[in-house]
């Protein structure tokens, strides 16, 4: 379950990654993101899972991240708020290396069995996205059309695994469809 909960954490993260600071010859307003956007991908192939052993020792270990048979739908409203709804699953597929062999894992993640929160976005002048969440994020847009919204996000984010403080770094990129 502790796997499955980090797991969970990263995909979300996935989603909701943390710094961008890109500019683009394109313009978006927030009724271009108004909707419901289908999850058509999401990889990570450059990540880096970095754990805290004590003692000043810290495993660093290759990772990627790919999600598979998705079924995820992410709402974008505008009424009072402006909020993101997840809802639906997918599975991930992380594959790392560990004392020099590969390891591919699988897990499905259901937005009803760990639910995610609402969200609260922001479409800044420069072509990235904030969204609320603790840290505050940013994701940068790719490309734009009004079908296709192509994102990508540094993720470089904390957590606890197994009572260790496990960091994980990459660059994210999702792509939603209409």
């Amino acid at each position: 379950m502790k796997t499955k909960i980090l797991l969970l954490c990263t995909v979300v993260s996935l989603f909701l990654a943390c710094e961008a600071n890109r500019t683009s010859d394109f313009s978006v307003t927030e009724a271009d993101l108004i909707g419901n956007w289908n999850l058509a991908s999401v990889t990570m192939e450059d990540g880096t899972i970095n754990i805290d052993l004590g003692n000043g020792n810290v495993m660093s270990e290759n990772c990627t991240v790919v999600a598979k048979d998705m079924d995820m739908t992410f709402s974008c409203t505008i009424d009072n708020l402006k909020m993101i709804k997840v809802q639906g699953g997918l599975t991930a597929e992380i594959a790392y290396t560990f004392l020099g062999k590969r390891y591919t894992e699988t897990e499905d993640i259901d937005s009803d069995s760990i639910p995610t929160p609402n969200y609260t976005w922001k479409l800044n002048a420069d072509n990235t996205i904030t969204v609320a969440h603790n840290p505050t994020l940013v994701f940068t847009i790719e490309e734009f059309d009004t079908n296709t919204l192509k994102l990508s996000a540094r993720l470089n984010e904390t957590r606890s695994y197994n009572g260790k403080p496990t960091t994980i770094e990459g660059t994210i990129n999702i792509v939603l469809e209409k």
